[in-house]
C-alpha cells in the first residue's frame, strides 16, 4: 500500500505522471485524463519540466477499500435516521440526519394542518440521505472529500471521515441507546412500534429503558486464543479462526405477533 508524498497518513490514489511522486485525492491535478503533481503542473505551464525527472504511465489505485456503496444505501433506506452515515464515519453528519429525522416526525405527529408539508419533507430526506450514504461511501473508495452539500456535517462537528479502529465498538450500543431514547422522546415506543438491536453488550445495554437486544461478542474465548497463541513456542502461522457470537434477547425487540396483540390489547 502506497501513500501519498505530502500526506504520509493518506492512501495514495495515483501517481504523478512526469516524476512518479505517488497522490492522495486532494493532490492529484487532472489534466485532460492525465495525472500531475502541484509541482509538475507548474512546471508544465511555464513550459519547463523538471530535469531528471522520469516518466512513469498513469497508475491508480482501485478503491478496494473503505465503505460499500450498496451496503451504505441498504442501511440509509432501512434505518434512515443516520446509520448510512454513521456506516460511512461520518458521525457529525449522522447526528444531523437523526435530528433531522426526529423532528420531521414529531412535525407530522404533532403540527396539525402543517402534516402534508412535514409528510414531503421527510419523503425528501428519506430519499436523500440514501443518496448521500451511497455518494459518501463512493468518494471515500476512492480517496475523495465526503460530499455534504447541505453542510449537515459541519453544522455539528468536522464531518470528516474518523479512522474506525479507533472508535470501540461499544460506539455502536451507544449510538443504539441513544436512538432509543430520541424515538421515546417523539412517541416512539420500541419494541411495540419499532424493534431495536445494537452490538457489543456493553452494560449499558442491559440498563437503557428498554434493555436493549445486542449481539455478545465471545470476549474471554478470543482473550483466550490470543494469549495461547503468544505463549506457543511454535513457529507463527497465519491462521483465520471464526467464533460464534451470541444473540442476547431483551425487551427491545418483538415478533410481528406480538406487535400486533399489542395493538389491539
Amino acid at each position: 500500500m502506497n501513500y501519498c508524498a505530502n500526506h504520509p497518513n493518506v492512501e495514495a490514489v495515483a501517481y504523478c505522471r512526469t516524476c512518479g511522486k505517488p497522490l492522495c485525492g486532494a493532490c492529484r491535478r487532472d489534466v485532460r485524463g492525465v495525472i500531475y503533481c502541484e509541482n509538475c503542473l507548474a512546471a508544465r505551464m511555464e513550459g519547463t519540466v523538471p530535469t531528471g525527472a522520469p516518466v512513469v504511465p498513469v497508475q491508480s489505485v482501485p478503491g478496494s477499500s473503505g465503505p460499500n456503496p450498496t451496503v451504505a444505501g441498504i442501511l440509509a433506506g432501512f434505518f434512515p435516521f443516520g446509520v448510512g452515515a454513521v456506516y460511512t464515519s461520518q458521525y457529525a453528519k449522522g447526528l444531523a440526519h437523526l435530528l433531522i429525522f426526529a423532528g420531521l416526525i414529531w412535525g407530522m405527529d404533532h403540527a396539525s394542518g402543517a402534516d402534508v408539508i412535514f409528510g414531503l419533507s421527510f419523503a425528501f430526506f428519506y430519499v436523500y440521505q440514501i443518496i448521500d450514504a451511497v455518494r459518501t461511501a463512493r468518494a471515500i473508495q476512492l480517496g475523495q472529500p465526503a460530499p455534504d452539500p447541505f453542510g449537515l456535517g459541519q453544522a455539528l462537528g468536522a464531518g470528516e471521515k474518523v479512522d474506525t479502529s479507533k472508535i470501540p465498538t461499544g460506539a455502536v450500543v451507544l449510538i443504539a441507546v441513544g436512538v432509543l431514547q430520541k424515538l421515546h422522546e417523539v412517541g416512539i415506543t420500541v419494541p411495540r412500534d419499532m424493534s431495536l438491536v445494537g452490538y457489543d453488550d456493553i452494560p449499558l445495554a442491559s440498563m437503557a429503558a428498554p434493555p436493549l437486544t445486542t449481539v455478545a461478542q465471545p470476549v474471554a474465548e478470543m482473550s483466550r486464543l490470543v494469549v495461547a497463541s503468544m505463549l506457543s513456542e511454535e513457529p507463527p502461522e497465519i491462521t483465520t479462526t471464526l467464533l460464534s457470537p451470541k444473540l442476547v434477547v431483551r425487551s427491545s425487540t418483538a415478533t410481528s405477533g406480538s406487535c400486533i396483540a399489542a395493538e389491539h390489547a
